[in-house]
């Protein structure tokens, strides 16, 4: 005879179920933490310091106005160039905190990365000094390349190079001994992706550089408001709208105008009127009758001319910028 079954309640189904998320919950912390010190031993190099701890002196005082983003992309990037001095780190002499901060633009600009330069930042100390060590805090999720420097704009000389590791594991503080002697130090990021959070300088001042004389030269008047005042505009605008600025930005295609696809050039046709607007408003007048009402008129020409445009350029392919 079949034994005594035992029915499953829903209690014991529940019961079931939680032990068996716990245990697989629990699997998963344990392998990630497992992977972890894997790449902590594998990747992480070692902060060794070049000399005993509290035996080198740091560099401070750097202000928003010593620090210079040659590739200006504090300007329309939103980087800062100040976020490589802007937390009080001393890991030579035991502050090693973990800085939050990074100075690189908007990953998505590529421009502010020219090839065989990228972005260059740099420092005037306001004197010259004899430069022990620099200390970078590597927060990098990409392997990428940058480069520190000593001297100055048009003599540079190359102290360390530096590829970050790109792994979260391997974060941390990296030490290069420079042993030289300047007033300028300048980072140079190969691109995005070597996110250096912070810059750290060691060194001891050997000459105090004075602040050069400043020349303060009379003042110009101050523009009167028609002066002053401008706006952008086509060649439609009523010319009653444009009279209050002096200043005026006409913007043309000049697909407007050169639509010739058959006679090369110097033969090819222009039309200065493709739209057959009256005469106050074809190019040839509208810019006349600006100038005899005082406007100052600054031409851009956008665009490609329609044969360029057929053969697939763009704007950037223009041989000559107007």
């Amino acid at each position: 005879m079949p034994g005594p079954r035992k029915d499953i309640t829903p209690q014991n189904a529940f019961v079931k179920n939680l032990l068996t998320a716990l245990l697989l919950m629990t699997s998963i912390v344990i392998t990630v933490a497992g992977i972890y010190m894997v790449q902590s031993l594998f990747y992480g190099r070692p902060n060794h310091l070049s000399r005993p701890t509290g035996s080198m002196r740091k560099i401070t005082g750097i202000t928003r106005d010593d620090v210079f983003d040659l590739s200006g992309s504090e300007a329309s990037g939103n980087g800062d160039p100040m976020k490589l001095f802007d937390e009080n780190a001393d890991p030579a002499n035991g502050i090693m905190i973990h800085p939050h901060t990074q100075p690189l633009p908007n990953s998505k600009m590529a421009i502010f990365y020219p090839p065989g330069r990228g972005l260059r930042i740099v420092a005037d100390l306001h004197g010259l000094y004899a430069l022990s060590d620099f200390f970078i805090y590597d927060k990098a999720l990409e392997t990428d390349s940058v480069w520190l420097y000593t001297g100055e704009m048009n003599n540079w000389k190359l102290v360390a190079a530096y590829a970050t590791s790109g792994h979260v594991a391997a974060w941390g503080w990296r030490n290069f001994t420079v042993n030289q002697l300047s007033r300028y130090v300048m980072i140079r990021f190969n691109s995005y992706k070597p996110v250096i959070s912070e810059l750290v300088l060691y060194g001891n001042l050997q000459e105090r550089i004075p602040a050069e004389n400043t020349v303060h030269f009379p003042a110009l008047p101050v523009p009167t408001l028609r002066e002053f005042a401008g706006t952008n505009s086509y060649d439609f605008t009523p010319l009653h709208l444009m009279h209050p600025f002096s200043q005026v930005r006409l913007y043309q295609q000049l697909d407007y105008f050169d639509t010739d696809t058959v006679n090369a050039y110097p033969k090819n046709k222009l039309s200065l009127n493709i739209s057959q607007k009256p005469a106050l408003e074809q190019l040839r007048y509208y810019t006349d009758s600006l100038r005899k009402l005082g406007n100052h008129l600054w031409m851009s020409i956008r665009g490609m001319p329609i044969y360029m445009e057929k053969k697939g350029y763009n704007e950037k392919d223009k041989p000559v910028t107007v």
